[in-house]
């Protein structure tokens, strides 16, 4: 009596439905996670890419600040200042190589493939995107959020709960039945009985408050992720804004002028119209900057 049975389905269709969406809410984390390593990884071997690729330029650097130092047109301090940051490169290369081998072991940790060897990853860094409106982002995501879905598939769940524990008092009735025969009399008995405990003093109102009490919490955990949701979307936009404006910035105005600057500095160098100095700042300039550009590629992607 009191749709007991029925009330227990419900709490535990609730329930079901609920699992369901934080299995998919996991699944995307994880999906994500992977996504994110893929960009870190690919980022890491772009790095080494282009710092195999300047080397190729410190060492030319070396030679030509040897071939004056012969030549009496340049100084002992050029070639050691040449060799200094050709040991640089050298030195981050190997580096290069370390940060790749770490974001490669946390990439295939993510994804479950631990025992795969390194390869060559398949994939280019954005150098640019749109400008997405945030507003509506956020609202896509609230309305299609299974981490949002499966707290309110709880708030359900309670609310079922609570119903169910409202009607727990409602007495069952055990009805009995039997049927037999008297040896003494040769005569036939059938024997019915109908009991229903009286619930005097337990109304069951410690379970009905704690009941409550769940609800409560349930209603508050769905405000939490949407509160957490909008917190995360922020952060995100953050990141996303912003090496937005930095790619754009490193690909439309410093690399370019970096390019340049380097190349006229060192077309002066040989004519020996500038120092060699100049021509470290400016091979130093374009290459920080080159390796700026894929940090904000990088960062993008991932945002």
């Amino acid at each position: 009596t009191g749709g007991k049975l029925e009330l227990n389905r419900r709490v535990l269709g609730e329930a079901v439905q609920a699992q369901g969406l934080e299995l998919e809410a996991q699944r995307l984390r994880i999906s994500t996670d992977v996504r994110a390593q893929f960009f870190q990884a690919l980022a890491a071997q772009r790095r080494i890419e282009l710092i195999h690729e300047f080397q190729s330029v410190a060492d030319k650097g070396f030679e030509l600040a040897e071939l004056r130092r012969q030549a009496l047109e340049g100084s002992k301090i050029d070639v050691l200042q040449a060799k200094v940051q050709k040991n640089e490169i050298d030195l981050a290369y190997q580096q290069a190589q370390i940060a790749f081998s770490t974001a490669w072991k946390s990439l295939t940790a993510l994804a479950g493939t631990t025992s795969m060897p390194p390869v060559r990853l398949d994939g280019e860094l954005p150098e640019s995107d749109e400008t997405l409106d945030w507003n509506f982002v956020g609202a896509t995501i609230v309305s299609a959020s299974p981490e949002l879905q499966a707290a309110q598939t709880r708030v359900r769940q309670a609310r079922a709960y609570l119903e169910r524990q409202g009607v727990q008092a409602i007495p069952n009735l055990t009805m009995q039945m039997a049927a037999g025969v008297d040896n003494g009399t040769n005569s036939g008995l059938i024997n019915l009985q109908v009991g229903a405990p009286i619930p005097v003093f337990n109304q069951n109102q410690g379970n009905i408050a704690a009941a409550r009490a769940d609800y409560c919490r349930a209603v508050m955990e769905v405000q939490r992720i949407e509160n957490s949701i909008a917190a995360r979307l922020a952060n995100v936009s953050q990141d996303y804004q912003s090496s937005l404006v930095a790619v754009a910035k490193y690909s439309q105005e410093i690399l370019p002028n970096a390019a340049e600057s380097m190349s006229l500095a060192e077309l002066a160098y040989k004519s020996g119209e500038t120092n060699f100095i100049q021509v470290l700042v400016a091979r130093r300039t374009y290459f920080e900057s080159k390796l700026q550009y894929i940090a904000a590629q990088s960062q993008l992607a991932q945002a």
